[in-house]
């Protein structure tokens, strides 16, 4: 049994590229895009690994007491609040599928790779899977900071990895689209903080991108592909195909709906609007028309190396190469925010009044000073484009793009 790890980078559409695998028989994964993979090679006890397990992903199961073996849980579901992707998984049926799957392991130490394959098939039975069919275990998994990648990659030397890649152009309309929404609802007024979510949303992207870089590196060029979600949603049916035989699975018309446990999943799109599998009209590239000058110059200046490497179109860094925005007022923008990110966690944290100021006053110096540092980074880095260049290269070889 393998692992199939699919992640973002940028507004990307891994939720759905998750759903569109979900009801495929030799594939298995949860209804989640918030899992971890474990940060232990040998654990405890199975039974003891599993109620750590559903502890830590409370959000995935139903609410109210549960026992595994005189471990008392009493579950708080955060399930609907988590994203809705398909009802709650009953706690007592999943254990008991579990001690099926895990059985000599159940009171012994487990090793890490055994334990995820065994609560993922303890689920494919609850989904009704012929679990000696199932080939693949899909894992989504956010960002690389935590090196989940590299703990998964340990147990699964042979893994799949498919990163969804969008311009990112496409990914700050449909953020700016999704926090204004965010910021309406909690009555706080967008046009403020919007300069503050523009620049985490580029460190962001940029971040990833270095992370895609990294990573990809260590996998076997074939076991890497990047998937455009506008090329993704134009090819269709063809994209699906290609994956099948790239993954050695059977095509199923199961490959093109989207769902969660089973059940039908409308998406999570920025615009709200349901959809249930692929859409055309998602391959159109929007920014061309909806994005603003200076938005689009201040991306093209901040993003170049990864617009580039990526091979997104090269036009506007022809035609904008001054951008309206001074280095001064980019840097303070990037300060700004990491200055109020910083203080805010102080403030959460601490009780008394002068030990508050004093850690925010403190919080916000380092984070000045760690400010500078990674805009001098980004700076070279967008000056590098020879790098860049190669860098490209490297990614040309160890990936391969669905055109």
């Amino acid at each position: 049994m393998n692992l199939i790890v699919v992640s973002p980078h940028g507004r990307s559409g891994t939720i759905f590229i998750q759903s569109l695998f979900d009801a495929h028989p030799q594939v298995i994964t949860f209804p989640t895009h918030k899992l971890n993979y474990p940060d232990w090679e040998v654990g405890m006890s199975a039974k003891e690994c599993l109620v750590d397990f559903i502890k830590d992903n409370s959000h995935l199961f139903e609410g109210g007491a549960a026992s595994i073996d005189g471990n008392e849980l009493n579950l708080k579901s955060k399930f609907y609040k988590s994203g809705k992707l398909a009802s709650p998984i009953s706690v007592n049926y999943f254990v008991e599928a579990c001690r099926t799957e895990l059985g000599m392991s159940w009171s012994t130490s487990i090793t890490r790779k055994d334990f995820v394959i065994g609560i993922h098939k303890a689920y494919a039975r609850l989904r009704g899977y012929d679990v000696s069919a199932i080939k693949y275990l899909l894992f989504h998994l956010h960002g690389y900071r935590d090196r989940n990648h590299e703990r998964a990659l340990s147990d699964f030397p042979d893994m799949k990895f498919i990163a969804m890649a969008r311009d990112p152009r496409e990914t700050w309309l449909s953020s700016d689209r999704e926090w204004a929404r965010h910021n309406a609802d909690a009555g706080i007024d967008y046009k403020t903080v919007r300069p503050l979510f523009f620049v985490r949303v580029m460190l962001r992207y940029k971040k990833a991108i270095q992370g895609l870089i990294s990573f990809s590196k260590k996998l076997p060029a074939d076991n890497v592909v990047v998937v455009d979600l506008n090329k993704f949603h134009e090819l269709n049916r063809t994209a699906m195909t290609r994956l099948a035989t790239w993954l050695d699975i059977e095509f199923t018309e199961a490959l093109l709906e989207s769902s969660f446990g089973g059940a039908a999943w409308l998406g999570n799109a920025a615009d709200r609007k349901p959809i249930s599998g692929f859409d055309v009209n998602k391959s159109r590239y929007k920014w061309p028309s909806e994005l603003s000058d200076r938005d689009r110059d201040l991306i093209n200046f901040l993003l170049a190396p990864e617009i580039m490497l990526l091979r997104y179109s090269y036009d506007a860094l022809v035609k904008c190469p001054n951008v309206p925005l001074t280095f001064p007022h980019r840097a303070y923008l990037y300060l700004r925010w990491r200055e109020l990110d910083v203080a805010s966690r102080s403030l959460s944290k601490s009780k008394t009044g002068a030990l508050r100021y004093l850690r925010a006053g403190s919080s916000i110096a380092v984070g000045i000073m760690a400010a500078m540092r990674d805009y001098v980074t980004l700076i070279r880095q967008v000056r590098n484009l020879n790098d860049t260049k190669a860098n490209s290269e490297v990614l040309r070889i160890s990936g391969w793009r669905l055109e």
